[in-house]
């Protein structure tokens, strides 16, 4: 690993995601799939991220989900227009079948949109939600531990074997030299989410933080990386995953092929699609049918004679 230089910053989410001089772990697992599917990747919104940025606030930052968000709550007005709790022009009772159709809405609603003053909605359901995936979680002393007094969401621009990286740890402990990722997932069982974290690339970034942390804070004393993942669905239960030297090896032996393509990539503005995995300069792939699909043929025709 060289070491040149490096920079610390405490900027926004979408200011780290969008700096494109620096290579994440995101955009390098990408390669995996061709350098193609990396030089033309559109990060899009989608529901499960927006969740996962409301679920990361509400538990790493809860200093800043006022600044950030906006609790949106219609229940009681759509509950006063359904009992007819307004009257109209002449006096008399409304009573809307569809009260969010109504101008008495619409101008509620436009009140509210000026008072959220652009922050992302949360509906008080989710906010419900959420705040209940978080007790869940700190009912627990070492989840608690591991999510509460670090720092969380410190940006770090660095240069990593000749190629600029960029990393955001969820949670970190410099003097500690431990390093907390916190996922949501389908299931945090112990038997599933080792095959889910392979699949999803979790080794390569848990292996190029801990890297970068090491060359930034502390050369030669290597971090402890942990993820604490939780289920999105009641009781939301979770589990503490700590990363052992296998996982790590496999996520460094990965990422370094990986920032050797990128840099190939840079220099030579060469982004091929599937053609690269080729073992020769045709891009030509041998077509086998896998040994697990071939099958025994064997007909019965004795029975009819």
């Amino acid at each position: 690993m060289e070491n040149e230089t490096h920079v610390i910053i405490k900027d926004s989410n979408k200011k780290y995601h969008s700096d494109k001089s620096y290579i994440g772990s995101s955009s390098l697992k990408l390669y995996k799939e061709s350098p193609l599917h990396y030089k033309f990747h559109k990060v899009e919104s989608t529901p499960a991220l927006e969740f996962g940025s409301l679920y990361h606030t509400f538990v790493l930052e809860p200093e800043l989900f006022e600044k950030e968000y906006f609790v949106f709550d219609d229940a009681e007005i759509c509950e006063q227009l359904v009992n007819g709790a307004f009257m109209d022009d002449k006096g008399k009772q409304i009573l809307a079948k569809s009260p969010r159709a109504t101008n008495i809405y619409k101008e509620w609603y436009g009140n509210q949109m000026a008072l959220s003053n652009g922050r992302k909605l949360v509906g008080i359901t989710e906010l419900a939600m959420i705040k209940e995936m978080k007790n869940t979680l700190f009912s627990h002393p070492y989840a608690r531990y591991l999510l509460t007094g670090g720092v969380s969401e410190l940006s770090h621009y660095a240069t990593l074997n000749g190629v600029n990286v960029k990393i955001r740890p969820d949670h970190m402990f410099e003097k500690k030299k431990i390093c907390v990722d916190l996922k949501t997932a389908k299931t945090a069982k112990h038997e599933d989410f080792p095959r889910d974290a392979y699949d999803r690339g979790y080794h390569i970034s848990a292996a190029l933080y801990s890297d970068v942390l090491e060359q930034i804070y502390s050369p030669g004393e290597p971090w402890t990386f942990f993820f604490v993942v939780q289920e999105k669905v009641f009781p939301y239960a979770f589990n503490i995953f700590k990363s052992s030297p296998q996982f790590m090896s496999i996520g460094q032996y990965e990422y370094e092929i990986l920032l050797e393509q990128h840099k190939y990539c840079l220099e030579n503005n060469d982004y091929r699609g599937y053609q690269v995995f080729a073992d020769n300069k045709f891009g030509i792939h041998g077509l086998e049918i896998p040994a697990y699909l071939v099958k025994e043929l064997t007909f019965y025709n004795e029975y009819n004679k």
